[in-house]
């Protein structure tokens, strides 16, 4: 039988906390307020680039050199007008900005999308976490990006699973990245994620609405990291996933993230660390969020593949509908390439 569960964090709770890392972290609970990528004031409308914005014609090649044109020149901003753009992988550049017009809406194309790429290190993980080319947008070795507005939806060619030829399985997915910002973007329908990002710093993701997807948001190995004012509904999996994998044939650390003012429900995990840990995980802090719903846990912390779990901050949360408030697991998984991988320690403190 399900069990419904209210109630409140009101003060701190932390997971393994050090001396040291205590003192980092006295005020944990304060916006960090990361830079925003800022650009030149050159625009580039993706309709004198040829895009249609009908919602049958595939627009990607148009996109593409939009955003070709403009990172060429310098950076700035792309522009979509009103209307329904149907794409497939479109390639995110460095010093591009793209704005989406309130009615503008850029959707998934069956059929469109590149194939995944070729991964020595896809053993370590699933296959979704393996590879980002398969993304309606992505990218890599990025710096200064932002996504601001509209509607972003897999359409019918993104799926969760893995993806048939032709098409996707995730939303946004970029590898490596620095100054980053997603805002006021409404996603109607996800896939096995919304957002992948690996080896990510400098990340804003603020106002965006997510109403279906598996996972919403993994951070996989990212620092710097501020989540504010999003509303995550109709998620299978995970919402706010923290996690470090071996995608990028390294261990990758995480630090400094800060998740607040948000609304999620989960088909899983609310709050979730793991299940991939092959990096360490230091002052992760959560305030004033509500769960409506989490058929597993309102708060999953997992360490499975060797990573420790250091200075976890969590206030005033509110959970319903949880299965149970709070889920706790050590395993020894180490599903990792490190040569140094071992089982993490297996003390944990709360207060």
């Amino acid at each position: 039988m399900k069990k419904s569960h209210a109630f409140a964090f009101l003060l701190l709770a932390s997971l393994m906390v050090s001396q040291g890392q205590a003192a980092q972290t006295a005020s944990p609970f304060t916006p960090p307020n990361f830079p925003i990528p800022k650009f030149s004031t050159k625009t580039y409308n993706v309709k004198d680039f040829g895009a249609t914005g009908g919602g049958e014609t595939n627009d990607t090649s148009a996109i593409n050199q939009a955003i070709e044109k403009c990172n060429a020149d310098g950076g700035g901003t792309v522009t979509f007008p009103a209307g329904r753009y149907a794409a497939g992988s479109i390639h995110l550049k460095s010093n591009v900005r793209l704005l989406l017009d309130t009615n503008a809406v850029i959707f998934g194309q069956v059929g469109a999308f590149e194939q995944p790429e070729p991964n020595p290190f896809d053993k370590y993980q699933d296959f979704g976490h393996s590879h980002f080319h398969d993304a309606l947008m992505w990218g890599e070795n990025l710096e200064n990006v932002t996504i601001i507005g509209g509607k972003i939806n897999g359409g019918p060619a993104i799926g969760h699973g893995d993806p048939k030829p032709g098409n996707g399985d995730k939303l946004i997915s970029i590898r490596v990245g620095r100054n980053l910002d997603f805002e006021n973007i409404t996603h109607e329908k996800g896939g096995h994620f919304c957002y992948l990002l690996n080896d990510c710093e400098n990340l804003i993701i603020a106002n965006v609405v997510i109403k279906e997807s598996r996972d919403a948001v993994d951070l996989m190995g990212c620092r710097n990291v501020q989540i504010h004012d999003c509303h995550f509904t109709g998620c299978g999996d995970d919402t706010i996933g923290v996690k470090s994998d071996y995608a990028l044939g390294r261990k990758i650390n995480s630090a400094n993230i800060y998740v607040w003012d948000s609304y999620f429900e989960s088909g899983c995990n609310g709050l979730q660390f793991g299940s991939e840990t092959a990096g360490d995980f230091r002052n992760v802090n959560f305030w004033n969020i509500r769960i409506g719903r989490a058929m597993k846990a309102g708060i999953g912390i997992t360490c499975n593949d060797g990573g420790v779990i250091d200075g976890v901050n969590y206030s005033n949360l509110v959970v319903k509908g949880a299965a149970s408030p709070i889920y706790m697991l050590i395993t020894d998984r180490l599903r990792s390439g490190d040569p140094d991988k071992k089982r993490a320690p297996s003390k944990m403190s709360t207060s």
